[in-house]
């Protein structure tokens, strides 16, 4: 569980380094870039790790993006998961046609869910840290 949550974690990060060398003609492909989309599109057992709540750092993702935008908002029968998927299709489209406003975009897409997953994980090494003290503190102040 834990390697597959800095996985991704090292997979976003990574995405964004090669979608900026591709910008900049270093290379040629960005298979870091299709990993993390891959590991965004995988559906995960619920209550079974990061998958789920990686899905809610793209939904938010997507809602700051459209408050950005001012875009409009989406028609009634269009669910939030269909949004989703069709930004992350417009990305890995425009990645592929070296579009630079979408490689820009898909890369700053990368660094936004890199940070909320990062954040995450230090909160749970936080928490996890002070759920011992207060055991440690606890059993000491026992008589």
């Amino acid at each position: 569980m834990m390697n597959e949550a800095l996985n991704v974690v090292d997979l976003s990060s990574e995405a964004a380094l090669q979608l900026e060398e591709l910008k900049q003609h270093e290379r040629e492909d960005t298979p870091a870039f299709d990993q993390f989309f891959h590991a965004i599109r995988q559906p995960s057992p619920a209550f079974a790790g990061n998958g789920v709540r990686m899905f809610s750092d793209v939904q938010h993702y997507f809602q700051q993006s459209l408050q950005k935008t001012k875009a409009r908002p989406p028609a009634a029968g269009q669910s939030l998961k269909e949004m989703v998927d069709r930004l992350l299709l417009e990305l890995e489209q425009g990645v592929a046609r070296r579009d630079p406003t979408k490689l820009d975009e898909a890369k700053r897409f990368c660094l936004a869910i890199n940070a909320s997953l990062l954040s995450r994980r230090m909160d749970d090494i936080y928490s996890r840290k002070e759920s011992a003290y207060s055991r440690y503190i606890n059993h000491e102040s026992r008589p």
